[in-house]
């Protein structure tokens, strides 16, 4: 089978050469931009920052597009502001002071789906299916031999005693 050649590869008048039911390179950008800023916007009434003086620079733009290269827009949402459903990192610790800085919350995959949790289900429950059996508190869960076990901030999961 021959190509077509000449005229014969044109669209008819009329016709749009891009097909419709794909998203410009444009609109993509445009996209993660919005969504870089809506993010920022969110962490930065979570954390109590003045929002005319911070400001998203390419060091935290950056940070923000990797996450959303992984998980959906409203997955890093939360994770933005879940700290504040962990004493630790609200300032309750040695240091008194919040461990809430954008680079933290979105270091990696553990921490992105640590805050996202804790975003999404505070300090009133865990989601059902995890093994919990204290409403009360998130940081308790039992594993399948019946064991407690307490979520400690910095190093995960461990067995109580």
């Amino acid at each position: 089978m021959v190509p077509p050649e000449g005229h014969e590869t044109e669209p008819p008048e009329g016709h749009e050469t891009e097909p419709l039911n794909l998203i410009s390179e444009h609109e993509q950008k445009e996209e993660v931009v919005d969504n870089c800023q809506t993010v920022f916007k969110a962490w930065v009434e979570a954390t109590g920052k003045h929002p005319s003086r911070t400001r998203l620079d390419d060091k935290r733009r950056r940070i923000i597009q990797k996450a959303l290269e992984t998980y959906p827009v409203e997955d890093v949402l939360d994770a933005v502001v879940g700290w504040k459903y962990e004493p630790f990192y609200k300032g309750e610790n040695d240091r008194g002071r919040p461990f809430n800085d954008l680079g933290l919350l979105l270091r990696d995959s553990e921490h992105i789906e640590r805050f996202r949790d804790m975003g999404r289900f505070g300090a009133t429950a865990l989601p059902s299916g995890n093994g919990s059996n204290n409403k009360h508190d998130p940081n308790v869960k039992f594993d399948e031999d019946g064991n407690k076990m307490r979520f400690a901030s910095g190093t995960g999961w461990m067995r109580v005693p």
